[in-house]
């Protein structure tokens, strides 16, 4: 069964399973959602008229179970339950005050790859940052014990609520380093729960070096985008007292190596290309690549996989 006839015939059982009472004056509702690194999405919610009344449920894992042998009928009974448990969305953008006073010190960053968002950016406006990334502005609607609550700025939005991209983005970078404050922790300490300071905040350079570092944001949550903050790159290299590498460890962080750490160039690279076609989820990828900071020049760049960087990370960039 391909994944339209299973949509279909998702959408007759899940009928079946829904109490009366919920299926009364409401309908399912099918939609494709498109996110991050273009990756379609599939979801049913109950509408009444226009309006949703339940959150949006995915049902692309459930077609991957059924794939794997579990019954239709018991997996829309899993999802019927979901609805009968979940409430009404608490926040959604268009019950919210979006006009530009309201949300401008609420913009922060996600980090993306263009070329893995090209659908993506097309309704969306971003800032390239060089090296085949980009930024995209967020509101931060929430953050909190129960997660975060964040809505990406569209090119829709924009021309709605007569938002201009040079403001936005400006304001943006003004605010960022206390809408997401960055840290960055000492990887090898923070595993093994010796520390969990954030280096940033310590007065001038580091004494003691690690031989990873792992950067991100206060909540973790798209903290990838802190390496391109205001001044952040170069507050690191001051930090660490040299240059450093950068691994895309995902779109919610990345790894600063120093330079004198002397991990071999092609083994950071594998690293990073392991990692996301293993351990990473495919929406949740940043870049296969692995970026330098140079401390001399004050600028990042992509590392090419080249035969005068197979030698160590500590020859390469110099």
């Amino acid at each position: 069964m391909n994944k339209q006839e299973f949509w279909g015939k998702a959408m007759d059982e899940l009928l079946e399973q829904l109490p009366e009472d919920m299926r009364k004056g409401t309908i399912l509702a099918m939609n494709t959602v498109l996110k991050c690194n273009d990756i379609e999405l599939h979801g049913v919610s109950l509408k009444k008229g226009d309006e949703d009344i339940s959150p949006n449920i995915y049902l692309d894992s459930f077609y991957e179970r059924f794939e794997n042998g579990e019954s239709m009928k018991e997996l829309m009974q899993e999802v019927a339950g979901v609805f009968k448990e979940a409430k009404r969305p608490e926040i959604k953008p268009n019950e919210l005050p979006l006009d530009y006073s309201s949300i401008k010190n609420k913009l922060t960053f996600r980090l993306l790859e263009l070329k893995r968002n090209r659908m993506y950016l097309v309704n969306t406006p971003y800032m390239p940052v060089g090296n085949g990334l980009a930024l995209v502005c967020d509101i931060k609607l929430r953050s909190g014990g129960d997660g975060e609550w964040r809505t990406t700025i569209t090119k829709d939005m924009m021309e709605k609520y007569g938002y201009d991209k040079r403001e936005l983005f400006f304001d943006a970078l003004s605010n960022v380093r206390s809408v997401d404050p960055p840290i960055m922790m000492d990887m090898e300490q923070n595993m093994f729960g010796i520390s969990h300071s954030n280096v940033l905040d310590i007065e001038g350079p580091l004494y003691e070096r690690s031989n990873m570092y792992v950067l991100s944001n206060a909540s973790g949550v798209l903290g990838a985008s802190a390496l391109f903050y205001p001044e952040i790159q170069e507050q690191i290299s001051e930090k660490i007292g040299e240059g450093y590498y950068v691994l895309p460890s995902s779109l919610h962080e990345v790894i600063v190596v120093p330079e004198s750490a002397g991990f071999d160039t092609g083994q950071l690279m594998d690293m990073v290309k392991d990692a996301n076609s293993s351990v990473v989820a495919p929406k949740d990828v940043l870049s296969d690549s692995v970026y330098h900071f140079d401390m001399g020049e004050r600028k990042i760049e992509i590392m090419r996989a080249t035969p005068e960087l197979g030698s160590r990370v500590s020859e390469a960039g110099r």
